[in-house]
C-alpha cells in the first residue's frame, strides 16, 4: 500500500521520522525582543516540530528494546534535541529534520 505523500517529499525508512521545525519564540513574555545569538547562549538546547511523516518501523521498538508508550502520529507536536539529527530542504523549499524516533523524548499537548 503506497504511503501518503507529505509536504518535504521525504519518505523515512526504518525508525526515523520527518518533523518540521517550528519558529522560535524571538519576544519574552514581558515583550522583550530576543536577538537569536542570546536565545542560543541561554542555553535552549531543545527545539519543537511537527511530526510530518513516519519510517514504517518509527516506535515499534528494535531487538535491544520494546516500544509500547505513546508513540506520535503526524500532525502531532514533539520536542528535539536541537542540534540532533539531520537538516534538509524538503521540496517545498522548508526546511525539515530527518530524526530517530531515539531522538524524541515527548509529544506536547
Amino acid at each position: 500500500m503506497p504511503r501518503k505523500k507529505n509536504s518535504s517529499g521525504m519518505d523515512p525508512i526504518g525508525f526515523r521520522l520527518v518533523v518540521k521545525p517550528q519558529g522560535k519564540e524571538k519576544v519574552s513574555k514581558g515583550g522583550i525582543i530576543i536577538p537569536e545569538t542570546t536565545a542560543d547562549r541561554q542555553g535552549d538546547a531543545v527545539d519543537r516540530g511537527e511530526v510530518v511523516a513516519l519510517g514504517g518501523m518509527a516506535f515499534t521498538g528494535n531487538s535491544f528494546q520494546s516500544w509500547d508508550g505513546r508513540k506520535p502520529e503526524v500532525g502531532e507536536t514533539v520536542i528535539f534535541p536541537r542540534y540532533g539529527g539531520m537538516v534538509f530542504k524538503g521540496s517545498d523549499g522548508e526546511n525539515y529534520r530527518l530524526l530517530n524516533d531515539e531522538d524524541i523524548p515527548a509529544v506536547l499537548e
